[in-house]
C-alpha cells in the first residue's frame, strides 16, 4: 500500500460540509480521478482514509492534512491537479507527498477569527477583549457524555503542547468546565477596521483540545456588562503544528 498525505483547503460554502460528509466527498472524488484506493481486509472492508483534526462545521480552514492509502504507487505530484479538478467548489488540494509522520504529533492548530460589528461598538470594546486575555481564568463549558460525573477542581490532562486544561468540573448533564485560557498556546488582535477586530490564536489540539467556538463563548462570558458582542464570527484554520511549534506536514 502507498500511503499519500494531502494538504486542502476548505473554504467558503464548503465549511459547511460535516465531517462524515466530507469523507464521503474524498470517496467520490478519488473514484472519479480513478485513484485506486487501498482497503481493509475482513467482512466489511473500508478505504485507508482519516482527516486530521476535523473541522467544526462552519469553519473554513487553508491546512487541512487527509490521509489515504493507494492500492499502486502515484506520483504525489500529480495528484493536487487531479483531485482538485473532480472535487465541488470550495476545496481544493494544494500540495501531496508521502505519509510519515503521525497525526498524534499534532499539537496546535493556528485560526484566524475575523470579528465584526453591524454599526460601531462602544469605545472600550477592543480593550475589554485584550483584558480578557491577560491570563485569568476563562471557563467554558465542554459537552462531553451524557451522565458523565467528575470531581470539581481535578487536574486536566496536558497534551503535548505544554497547554494545560487545569479547571474541570463535570455534572449530571455531562457537560464539563474547563478553563480556556489554560488551552491558549499564544493570542494576537488588530483593530484594522473600526467595526472589526482580527484575532490571531494558538489553541490546544492535542489531547486536551480547544475549539474557536469554545474560545469565543468563554471570552463572551468573561468580557461581563457593557461589551457589545460580535454580529459575525469568520474563523479560518490557518495551520496545524506540532509541539515544537513547527509547521505539521
Amino acid at each position: 500500500m502507498f500511503k499519500v498525505r494531502l494538504r486542502y483547503e476548505k473554504t467558503s460554502h464548503a465549511r459547511y460540509i460535516s465531517h462524515l460528509d466530507l469523507i464521503r466527498t474524498m470517496q467520490r472524488a478519488f473514484a472519479r480521478a480513478r485513484l485506486p484506493l487501498a482497503y481493509s481486509e475482513g467482512f466489511n472492508p473500508h478505504p485507508y482514509l482519516s482527516i486530521a483534526r476535523p473541522l467544526p462545521v462552519g469553519v473554513s480552514s487553508v491546512c487541512e492534512l487527509l490521509d489515504f492509502g493507494l492500492a499502486t504507487s502515484v506520483a504525489p505530484s500529480t495528484l493536487p491537479g487531479r483531485i482538485s479538478r473532480v472535487l465541488p467548489p470550495g476545496l481544493c488540494v494544494t500540495d501531496a507527498w508521502p505519509a510519515a509522520r503521525k497525526f498524534l504529533e499534532i499539537a496546535i492548530a493556528c485560526y484566524d477569527i475575523d470579528l465584526t460589528w453591524e454599526e460601531p461598538p462602544p469605545d472600550g470594546n477592543a480593550d475589554t477583549l485584550r483584558a480578557v486575555f491577560d491570563g485569568r481564568p476563562l471557563p467554558v463549558a465542554k459537552k462531553g457524555k451524557a451522565g458523565k460525573t467528575g470531581k470539581t477542581g481535578a487536574t486536566g490532562k496536558t497534551g503535548t503542547s505544554g497547554m494545560t486544561d487545569k479547571t474541570v468540573t463535570a455534572g449530571k448533564t455531562g457537560a464539563t468546565e474547563i478553563n480556556a485560557a489554560a488551552l491558549i498556546g499564544k493570542v494576537s488582535l488588530s483593530s484594522p477596521e473600526e467595526c472589526r477586530i482580527a484575532v490571531h490564536a494558538w489553541l490546544a489540539a492535542g489531547g486536551s483540545s480547544l475549539s474557536p467556538g469554545q474560545l469565543l463563548e468563554a471570552v463572551r462570558q468573561a468580557a461581563g456588562e457593557g461589551f457589545l458582542p460580535w454580529t459575525n464570527a469568520h474563523i479560518t484554520r490557518t495551520a496545524l503544528l506540532d509541539s515544537a511549534g513547527c509547521l505539521f506536514r
